[in-house]
């Protein structure tokens, strides 16, 4: 048995093979597309959803170093106000620098509108002192002293006026914590 082929034989096989054809670049296009731009869109949420997770990680991380470090220094901290330690301290530096301390005020406890930041437990007095100088590097090697005082300091406020041509005048506002909720037996 012989196969003829002719005109409409080919012709058929050409139809067959373009509408194979048709379909298979049209029918990726049309049907793998829309699942190929699914699969880029949920590998990308899914690096998304993987940098997230490792960020959460190390938030995680950083906030348990932070709250270790918070419990460290409220257990480091005075318990009571020792308010003759910080005068003393206060007085100290005064020798030291050269600078005269005109007045010193106790401004009040406790915190104010930023208590969230601080530990609990921790707690505050606040003294307003007003220093007089001649020059006003005094005044600043006063404050970076104060600020490495053994005692945890922290200035609030800090108003600088030049009085006449020499004389220079501070006024700082001082925080210091202690801890009020440890209890020595």
């Amino acid at each position: 048995m012989t196969i003829k082929w002719g005109k409409n034989e080919t012709l058929i096989v050409l139809i067959i093979v373009a509408v194979f054809g048709f379909l298979f670049y049209y029918g990726s296009d049309y049907l793998l597309g829309p699942l190929n731009e699914e699969l880029e869109t949920t590998e990308q949420t899914l690096s998304e959803h993987r940098l997230v997770l490792r960020q959460a990680e190390m938030n995680e991380q950083t906030e348990n170093a932070l709250k270790q470090e918070a419990e460290t220094v409220r257990n480091n901290l005075p318990t009571e106000e020792s308010v003759d330690q910080i005068v003393e301290s206060l007085f100290d530096l005064e020798t030291a620098t050269g600078v005269s301390i005109v007045s010193i005020n106790l401004n009040g406890t406790g915190f104010t509108e930023d208590a969230a930041f601080y530990p609990e437990g921790v707690s505050a007095i606040h003294y307003q002192v007003l220093l007089s100088s001649d020059n006003i590097t005094q005044i600043e090697s006063y404050i970076q002293r104060l600020e490495e005082v053994n005692r945890l300091v922290e200035i609030t406020e800090l108003d600088m006026l030049k009085q006449g041509e020499t004389q220079t005048e501070a006024t700082l506002t001082v925080r210091a914590f202690y801890n009020e909720s440890i209890l020595i037996e």
